[in-house]
C-alpha cells in the first residue's frame, strides 16, 4: 500500500510538471505566433508604402514632387483629448488631398467596414491639413484582394489597393471617384 500512495505521488508530481511545462510552452508559441503576425503586418505597409506615390499620381494626378508629406506607421495624439492616439499605416498629402491607408495581410470587409467607419474622424488628427481644405480620402490594401471585398470597399468610398502587374495596383472601377470626408 505504501508503494502503490509513493508510485501515485511521483506520478502526480510528474503530471504537474508536465503541465507546467504545456502551458509555458503554449505561451511561448502564441507569442511567437504574435510576433509573427505583426511582422507579417508591417512587411505589408512596407510593400505598400513606396507604391502611394504612384496611387497619388494615378488617381488625383499629383506628381510626386507635390506630394508635401507623407510616413508609415505614424502614431498620432489627438489635439484636444490627450489619452487618446491612433496609429496609421501609411499617410500622404498633396495636391489637396490627404490619403490614409490601411494595410492588410488578407483584406476582409469587417476590416474595411471598420477602417471606413473611422475614416471621419481622422481630419481630427490632422488639423494642419484639414485647415488648409484639404479632402480626406481612404484606401485598403492587401496582398490578396477577392474581387467581391474590392467591390465592398468601392461602394464604401474607398480606393482598392492589391498586388498587380506593378506591385501594388488601383483596383477601383474606371471612372471611380473617392469619397472625401
Amino acid at each position: 500500500m505504501a508503494d502503490t500512495l509513493r508510485v501515485v505521488r511521483a506520478t502526480s508530481l510528474e503530471v504537474d510538471r508536465l503541465s507546467r511545462e504545456m502551458r509555458e510552452f503554449k505561451a511561448e508559441m502564441n507569442k511567437r505566433w504574435g510576433d509573427l503576425a505583426a511582422s507579417l503586418g508591417t512587411v505589408v505597409e512596407d510593400i505598400v508604402a513606396p507604391s502611394i506615390p504612384r496611387v497619388l499620381r494615378e488617381v488625383f494626378a499629383c506628381p510626386a514632387e507635390a506630394i508635401e508629406f507623407s510616413a508609415v506607421r505614424l502614431r498620432r495624439k489627438h489635439p484636444t483629448l490627450s489619452d487618446y492616439n491612433r496609429e496609421f499605416d501609411t499617410v500622404a498629402a498633396g495636391c489637396g488631398y490627404f490619403l490614409i491607408v490601411e494595410s492588410k495581410i488578407r483584406l476582409d470587409i469587417g476590416a474595411v467596414n471598420e477602417f471606413a467607419g473611422r475614416l471621419p474622424e481622422v481630419k481630427e488628427f490632422f488639423p494642419e491639413f484639414a485647415a488648409r481644405g484639404y479632402r480626406f480620402v481612404g484606401a485598403v490594401a492587401g496582398l490578396y484582394v477577392d474581387p467581391s471585398v474590392a467591390a465592398f470597399a468601392e461602394k464604401r468610398g474607398l480606393i482598392v489597393l492589391g498586388t498587380g502587374d506593378d506591385l501594388m495596383t488601383v483596383l477601383n472601377s474606371p471612372g471611380f471617384t473617392p469619397r472625401a470626408y
